[in-house]
C-alpha cells in the first residue's frame, strides 16, 4: 500500500507538471511566493487528517500511515474539481449546504473520537489488509465531510489569482493541485513523527495516551467545527 501512496504523490505532481506546461501563459496570474508559503502554513496546521495521519503512523505503523493519506487526497482531487466546476460557490452561498456537510462531519469527527478513547491499546499487526483499507476510508470520510476543507479550495485559493486572469477555472485547478502536493508532503511528515514518537517514547502505556489525546482532540475539532458558520 505504500507503493499506492507513493503513486498517488507521483500522479499528483505529474498532473501539476502537466498543467503548468499546458497553461504556461497563465502561469504570471497566480502570485507564488504568497501561495506556497500560505499553503504550507495551511497544511502543516493540525487538523483532523492530519491527526489521523499522526495516530496511523504511532499506532499502525510508516507504511500503513503514509498509504492511508491516499484516502485524503481522493477526496481532495474531487473537491478541486468540484469547485472549479462551480460547486465551490454553492456551498460559500448556500446556508443550507454548508450545514448539511458541516454536521455530517461534526458527527463524524466525535463518532472517531469516541471510537478511539474506547481503544485502551494500540491494535498493531491486527488484521492489516483490513487496517489499511479501514484508515484510507477514515481519510476519505474525514475529508469529504469537512465543510472547511471545500472552503479552503473555493475561497483560500482564488485569493492568489488575478481578478484579470482568464480561465479562472483552470487556474484554480492549477493552485488546487499544487496545494494537495504541499499537503501530501505534510501528511508524510505527521505519519513519520507518529512513528518516531512510538519508537522513542518511555515505557509507560503511551498506546493509551495516544489514542486518548487523538480521541480528544477529534472531539473537540468536532465541537470547534460544529459552532463554525458559513462565511459571508
Amino acid at each position: 500500500m505504500l507503493k499506492l501512496s507513493l503513486i498517488i504523490g507521483f500522479l499528483v505532481l505529474s498532473s501539476t507538471i502537466l498543467v503548468l506546461l499546458l497553461n504556461a501563459s497563465n502561469l504570471s496570474d497566480i502570485t507564488w511566493g504568497t501561495f506556497i508559503t500560505a499553503s504550507i502554513i495551511m497544511a502543516i496546521t493540525p487538523g483532523p487528517n492530519q491527526i489521523l495521519s499522526l495516530r496511523n503512523g504511532y499506532n499502525r505503523g510508516i507504511k500503513l500511515a503514509m498509504s492511508a493519506v491516499s484516502g485524503r487526497f481522493s477526496a481532495f482531487l474531487i473537491m478541486v474539481t468540484a469547485v472549479a466546476l462551480g460547486l465551490g460557490t454553492l456551498l460559500t452561498a448556500s446556508s443550507v449546504f454548508f450545514q448539511i456537510v458541516k454536521w455530517i462531519g461534526v458527527v463524524y469527527l466525535i463518532y472517531l473520537g469516541i471510537q478511539m478513547l474506547r481503544k485502551s491499546d494500540a491494535t498493531k499487526g491486527e488484521e492489516e489488509i483490513q487496517s489499511v483499507k479501514k484508515a484510507i476510508k477514515q481519510e476519505f470520510i474525514v475529508a469529504m465531510s469537512n465543510p472547511k476543507a471545500y472552503i479552503l479550495f473555493a475561497v483560500f485559493l482564488p485569493q492568489f489569482i488575478s481578478v484579470q486572469a482568464s480561465n479562472i477555472p483552470i487556474l484554480i485547478l492549477i493552485t488546487g493541485i499544487s496545494y494537495i502536493f504541499i499537503e501530501l508532503v505534510c501528511a508524510w511528515i505527521y505519519a513519520f513523527a507518529g512513528w518516531l514518537l512510538s519508537k522513542n517514547i518511555g515505557s509507560f502505556n503511551k498506546d493509551k495516551l495516544m489514542n486518548q489525546l487523538s480521541g480528544l482532540t477529534m472531539i473537540g475539532l468536532g465541537a470547534w467545527l460544529a459552532i463554525e458558520r458559513p462565511p459571508r
